[in-house]
């Protein structure tokens, strides 16, 4: 039978301050990545002023440097609404993933608190994140080379507009969203050997 929680269990107490700053941190990624790519989508920054102005080319994620000669005065909002979708959807996905792993993390996190560390629910919440990083690791480096084609497709030849600096990234790989997946799989594994072993030594004097 599991150890019930305990009122001033410093484990508890360590695990609550966890659990309450991994929500916030998710809360405000979530919000941050919903703002950028709305800003994106809708080709505008926001302004104080009552006029939102239009979002300089050189703002959008896969782009290394963009600075206009005279007389362009090009910016995201002249751009086709699907090439500003793609633009945005891989830092929205990011957001997606971040809030949806910080959400396992405080179930996993609660049934620690509980006396639960070895329990199938955290075994469960971590293949969950692993998945969740990897798979969406990968699906982000897709969008990214997708939104890369399309913005290279319209930049070159550079559509009859003069500009002093003008460069497109590589597709960028979540590198360390994808390590993270491996480490939560591995910690998932060491879980459950570990719960292997409390199975063993049940009812051992």
């Amino acid at each position: 039978m599991s150890k019930q929680r305990k009122s001033g269990d410093p484990r508890s107490e360590a695990t609550r301050l966890a659990i309450g700053f991994v929500r916030s941190l998710a809360v405000l990624g979530a919000a941050f990545g919903v703002l950028q790519a709305w800003v994106i989508v809708r080709g505008r920054t926001v302004s104080l002023n009552s006029a939102d102005p239009g979002m300089p080319i050189r703002d959008l994620p896969q782009i290394a440097a963009a600075e206009p000669g005279p007389d362009n005065v090009m910016t995201v909002l002249d751009l086709s609404w699907w090439i500003r979708v793609s633009a945005a959807l891989p830092g929205l996905l990011q957001a997606v993933l971040l809030l949806l792993a910080a959400l396992l993390l405080v179930r996993i996190l609660s049934a620690i608190a509980a006396h639960r560390s070895f329990g199938a629910e955290v075994r469960r919440d971590l293949s969950g994140i692993s998945l969740l990083l990897i798979l969406g690791g990968v699906a982000m480096a897709l969008l990214d080379l997708l939104a890369v084609v399309l913005l290279t497709q319209t930049f070159y030849p550079l559509d009859g507009r003069v500009w002093e600096r003008f460069g497109i990234d590589l597709p960028s790989v979540p590198v360390f969203l994808i390590a993270l997946g491996f480490v939560a799989s591995a910690f998932m594994y060491a879980i459950r050997d570990g719960a292997d072993l409390e199975k063993e030594t049940v009812g051992v004097v």
